[in-house]
């Protein structure tokens, strides 16, 4: 049940959330209209360059601003830094580059808001929760969020650190190459500002503009020592500084520092190379040596595929087993009874039929099972069956038992798991179906849950339509060629299990195909036509005609037994296009066919 509490908690969530957005959208409209003001009148606008890739503590930065102009009275109680430790402040963050253009002022002020800002947010959690140890949690929070500018500011001037080491060897090979050239120390400082745009640039910068005013080169040395960090820096500027006061030449001094940071570079390098094993140990343990236990173990863990290997995918709805005569059958401790099936010879004494005596058939599918059966197993007059009726795209279990009525009596037993996948399609009731139409449209129903693919002669055909609910489908028509074509239908289910079912349809339509010996292209002035047409039929050859713009008929092959003819044909230079079908007794026309061979005089 919400309480008033509940209400007044959510809204001063909201109330304070809309105050800071408030806050931070007058912050951000005054410093747009400072700008303006500067643009219109002309004052000088200072460039800030932002170099923080920190979101949070700029969107924090903007709200202290904005919660400082706000409460003054809270800004007159902050006891800023002074002395040693405000100038320390503001070194770092010139050396930062001034993130966000702070102050030591406005850096103490980011302390203050970031430490209210996170108690204030763990301090709603305390007063929800009714736990006084919360409370102390928002303490420790507020103290995380006031030394957190510190950790950023740090981690900033680390980085910096790291950068000139790492800028500082090749440096000193340039400065070392210019002073061999023939320059002095002044001017090799400056052709490498000119080429170079990096941290160390920079500081040569600064280096450079001081002696420029005046400042002595001893000094100018020091106070980039006392700017910087990098020890590799400072190792050089003291080895500088020292020649320097002894008056020794330079070049020696900054070569045998080349050398040397070039050592120490190297030897940094081994050092790293020779962490990586180790820093490489915890991502290895913690990601992906438990990836790669579940991928060795998974056979093991999971559980086993071995078991659908043992399902028989069947798109029969019965499901039969022969037995001997004198036996009983117990199918899941059910007793079953048994069918008698018998083949009769029929008088031309090539073909038979079949008959029951004790139990019976229910389908014609059962009937051609059985035919089929007998088929295969012409040795065979008659046989003895036990039948199990499945049900439409279960998974069935069938322990059977069969009991001998010997005495002692012996048993046996057989597992048997089937699932059974309701499959019908049209115009194929039979393996082998005669056809005398050559576009063929296959039609069905399926299981919904059962993925279909079919193809034709090895070609993909594509489903035109599928019902999600009833499992009726519909292929795009296609064509059949003349004599046999196979038909090749995949059922495959949700677990992986697959059934093809191979289906043979006879057309005995015509048909015809051709096409040149030589190509597309030749050099010669006759070419070939090699094809194939339906037997007893006339195949008519007709060439476009440029002069009368039609096609006119060049030549008329009758067709024999033999499947195959060739004709050679006369080619004009250019295109040459020819126009092939063929035809019946009856002249009825099949299927046609455009070829076009190009006589060039030259490759």
């Amino acid at each position: 049940m919400i309480t008033i509490y509940d209400l007044l908690l959510v809204f001063a969530i909201l109330l304070a959330l809309g105050l800071l957005i408030t806050l931070i959208l007058i912050h951000s409209i005054r410093e747009r209209q400072k700008k303006r003001s500067e643009q219109i009148f002309g004052e000088p606008k200072a460039k800030v360059k932002q170099k923080s890739p920190n979101a949070i503590l700029g969107l924090l930065n903007n709200g202290s601003k904005a919660f400082f102009k706000l409460f003054k009275m809270i800004d007159k109680m902050i006891p800023y830094p002074q002395g040693e430790v405000e100038k320390k402040i503001e070194r770092d963050l010139a050396l930062a580059s001034k993130p966000f253009g702070m102050d030591a002022k406005g850096y103490t002020k980011l302390k203050v808001f970031c430490a209210l800002a996170f108690f204030f947010i763990l301090f709603m959690i305390a007063a929800r929760n009714n736990n006084t140890t919360y409370y102390y949690y928002a303490i420790g929070f507020a103290l995380a969020g006031y030394f957190y500018p510190n950790f950023f500011l740090s981690n900033i001037l680390m980085i910096r650190k790291q950068k000139i080491s790492r800028q500082i060897p090749d440096a000193m090979d340039f400065i070392s190459l210019c002073l061999a050239a023939g320059m002095n120390f002044q001017l090799a400082i400056e052709e490498y500002i000119k080429r170079n745009d990096n941290l160390l640039a920079e500081e040569f910068s600064i280096f450079s503009n001081e002696l420029q005013v005046g400042i002595p080169r001893i000094d100018g040395f020091e106070h980039m020592l006392a700017r910087n960090e990098s020890p590799e820096l400072k190792n050089f500027l003291s080895s500088v500084i020292q020649s320097e006061r002894l008056g020794t030449p330079l070049r020696p001094v900054i070569t045998n520092q080349a050398v040397e940071l070039r050592g120490k570079r190297k030897q940094m390098v081994e050092k790293a190379i020779a962490s990586a094993p180790v820093k490489m140990l915890f991502p290895l343990i913690l990601f992906i040596l438990p990836a790669m236990l579940m991928m060795v173990l998974g056979s093991v863990l999971l559980p086993s595929s071995q078991g659908a290997k043992g399902i028989t995918f069947t798109t029969h709805n019965f499901y039969f087993y022969q037995v001997t005569p004198s036996v009983r059958v117990l199918v899941n401790g059910t007793e079953s009874p048994l069918i008698h099936v018998k083949k009769i010879m029929n008088p031309d004494k090539t073909t038979f039929s079949i008959a029951t005596d004790v139990g019976r058939l229910t389908s014609f599918d059962q009937e051609e099972y059985m035919i089929n059966f007998f088929l295969e197993h012409s040795n065979l007059s008659d046989a003895w069956f036990g039948r199990v009726d499945l049900p439409d795209n279960v998974q069935v279990f069938l322990k059977i038992d069969f009991i001998s009525t010997t005495k002692p009596p012996k048993s046996q037993t057989r597992i048997a798991i089937l699932r059974y996948i309701q499959f019908e399609v049209e115009p194929l009731k039979k393996e082998i179906t005669d056809v005398t139409n050559r576009n063929i449209m296959l039609r069905g129903k399926l299981s919904p849950e059962v993925r279909l693919d079919v193809d034709l002669n090895g070609k993909k055909v594509l489903l035109k339509s599928r019902d999600k609910d009833t499992g009726e489908f519909l292929c795009q028509e296609d064509f059949l060629i003349s004599g046999t074509n196979t038909v090749r239908f995949v059922l495959t289910e949700k677990s992986g299990l697959n059934h093809e079912i191979i289906k043979y349809i006879i057309y005995r339509g015509i048909d015809v195909t051709a096409s040149f010996a030589e190509g597309e292209t030749t050099l010669k002035d006759m070419a070939k036509l090699v094809g194939i047409a339906s037997p007893g039929t006339k195949v008519l050859l007709l060439k476009w005609s440029e002069t009368a713009k039609k096609y006119v008929t060049i030549k008329e092959i009758e067709m024999g037994e033999n499947r195959n003819f060739d004709v050679d044909l006369v080619l004009d230079l250019g295109v040459n296009t020819f126009y092939l079908y063929v035809k019946k007794e009856d002249e009825s026309r099949g299927p046609s066919q455009v070829l076009r061979i190009t006589r060039k005089l030259s490759e």
